[in-house]
């Protein structure tokens, strides 16, 4: 957590309560939508904090390049914290998906 508030302030950003809460939800989730991370905060009960706004402070990551972005096959927005190369396995199916190293 302290890389991440360093990269916060060296990109003029201050390290807020829902910035760190997304964070910390990222960091267990590896790959996640908005939903998603939302859903695991308000589970936390510690932050309060909209899907808008984890989305947005999602988005915000992503173009730092904290964290990298992709459109799944169902259309929704997901983030993942492993920003280097690497394939996603996608279930049509069940709409899951996972990453591989």
């Amino acid at each position: 957590m302290e890389k991440f508030i360093k990269t916060l302030k060296a990109h003029d950003m201050r390290a807020t309560k829902q910035r760190l809460a997304v964070h910390r939800s990222m960091l267990k989730l590896g790959h996640a939508s908005a939903d998603m991370v939302s859903n695991d905060i308000k589970a936390r009960g510690d932050t309060p904090v909209t899907v808008a706004s984890v989305y947005n402070i999602l988005s915000q990551l992503a173009l730092l390049g904290i964290y990298k972005h992709r459109m799944s096959a169902n259309n929704k927005m997901y983030f993942d914290i492993n920003t280097s190369r690497h394939i996603h396995l996608y279930d049509v199916y069940n709409h899951t998906h996972r990453g591989i190293v």
